[in-house]
């Protein structure tokens, strides 16, 4: 089942930037999702990331937890 899921994921990631807005505009108002379930893990070295700390050119300022970050970016109607 999880191959499956990660190959049907695959297959739309060239679709990733279609947002809501305009998938609604093609399926109707109506469509939709009644259940939404994200995974996330990652550790953070808090005291290994300072602004001196450069990823691939990019340097991070800050670091926190935060239950509206985790929040979904899509509104029910």
């Amino acid at each position: 089942m999880l191959e499956r899921i990660q190959g049907e994921q695959a297959a739309l990631l060239d679709h990733h930037y279609v947002g809501m807005t305009d998938i609604q505009s093609v399926a109707g108002a109506g469509a939709g999702f009644d259940t939404l379930t994200v995974f996330e893990s990652y550790p953070v070295d808090r005291e290994g990331l300072t602004e001196q700390t450069d990823i691939a050119g990019m340097h991070v300022l800050d670091v926190h937890d935060s239950a509206q970050a985790a929040a979904a970016h899509y509104r029910s109607r």
